[in-house]
């Protein structure tokens, strides 16, 4: 809809009023590229936060929606501010903005956001530790299975001997 005006001109003893009607213009909000740097080997079930990307390009307040993959534990702030769970909200040019998650409690299992900022788009990618496997196999350092080694580094330290027996009776 057309933004009506009217204007009053002084040009001479009196006023001279006329109207005229006019579209406001629209700024831009389509920002430059944006990069969320994904992770991997993160622990499983931790708290991750992703680097911090400021918004450019832009000379009004962009929209900025959120697809989460994998979870639902996703938050975000802007400047430093505080954490919020996402939800759409609009941001300024040179504005910060930063996400963090859970990550997943499975190993190798990739988590997602999408953020989309006035159209364009970036997803964080942050992926858990793969699973660590202990088989028992014969070893090339001076024979025996991984078991005999664990069971060797338990009786040498006396510390951690408790945590390794567990583990080789959780395991075998």
């Amino acid at each position: 809809m057309a933004q009506q005006t009217r204007l009053g001109l002084y040009g001479g003893p009196r006023p001279v009023y006329g109207s005229f009607a006019g579209k406001a213009e629209a700024g831009d909000t389509t920002p430059d590229a944006f990069s969320f740097t994904d992770v991997t080997d993160q622990a499983i079930g931790s708290l991750i936060t992703s680097n911090i990307i400021t918004v450019s390009g832009i000379d009004a307040a962009a929209a900025v929606t959120f697809i989460e993959t994998g979870h639902l534990s996703g938050e975000y702030r802007v400047d430093s501010g505080t954490w919020l769970d996402l939800a759409n909200f609009n941001i300024e040019n040179a504005e910060t903005l930063q996400l963090r998650l859970t990550s997943s409690a499975s190993n190798s299992t990739l988590v997602s956001i999408q953020v989309t900022i006035g159209g364009v788009s970036d997803t964080w990618d942050v992926t858990t530790l793969a699973a660590v496997v202990v088989a028992d196999e014969p070893s090339t350092l001076g024979g025996g299975g991984a078991k005999d080694r664990l069971e060797k580094i338990a009786r040498e330290d006396e510390e951690i001997m408790v945590v390794i027996r567990a583990y080789i009776k959780k395991i075998w």
